[in-house]
């Protein structure tokens, strides 16, 4: 997938992000090579595909990363402008998500959330939706709540959470529903904001409760470590 487009020809100096530094920085292409592909209709050739791969190095801290350049001989603007398509190898990282530890989260249900992370920042969306789905049929099934559709599984849930938590769990529902049965996925922003309510509800449900119970919990006397000598 496409992380950006060139017009004409890629520029030598430019800004995009730096994994390294953590945020947009300038870069420049210190070295290049150009491939061509012959790109056939049929048996007739009608032009060539292009890819130029170059390393860049970000100005701040050198990191170097791939930038591979596609374009098509049809693959222009209106005005008749080359377009190149551009990723780069490792993928920019700006809208990644990172996957939080839960202390007393199975393993299934870590599983699933990480990969749903995963798919996420792979821009895999419907299979991030799906598996978001699937987390809340984790947590109700990790809960007790087995009887019924996911739907009745939720209303059952809602007696140990929140009722707006309850809310969002019935939107993830859907959401999975129309990616798993009509093949649609919800936009970026809508996603990661599923992300984030999910992580709230594995916060309320698993790393609150155990911190509750250890705070609850006596503490422990240390053994006297100061010993007289004989």
């Amino acid at each position: 997938m496409s992380e950006k487009n060139y017009f004409d020809n890629p520029p030598l100096h430019f800004r995009i992000y730096c994994n390294t530094c953590s945020r947009e920085t300038n870069h420049e292409a210190k070295y290049s090579e150009e491939f061509h592909y012959p790109d056939f209709d049929g048996n007739e050739c009608i032009g060539e595909d292009i890819l130029i791969t170059r390393l860049i190095l970000c100005k701040g801290c050198n990191t170097p990363t791939i930038e591979n350049c596609w374009t098509m001989n049809n693959h222009v603007t209106q005005s008749g402008r080359q377009i190149y398509s551009v990723n780069y190898i490792p993928a920019r990282m700006a809208s990644s998500i990172s996957a939080r530890q839960f202390s007393k989260l199975s393993e299934d249900l870590k599983i699933i959330y990480e990969e749903s992370i995963s798919a996420f920042n792979a821009n895999l969306n419907i299979l991030c939706t799906i598996g978001i789905r699937a987390l809340v049929e984790g947590i109700c099934a990790d809960k007790g709540f087995t009887r019924g559709s996911l739907e009745k599984k939720i209303e059952d849930l809602s007696s140990v959470v929140p009722d707006n938590i309850t809310k969002c769990l019935h939107s993830f529902r859907f959401m999975g529903n129309n990616a798993a049965h009509e093949l649609k996925s919800p936009s970026r922003s809508d996603l990661r904001l599923a992300i984030g309510v999910s992580e709230d509800i594995l916060n309320f449900l698993y790393e609150l409760d155990y911190k509750a119970t250890r705070l609850a919990s006596p503490p422990r006397r240390l053994n006297n470590l100061n010993t007289e000598d004989n």
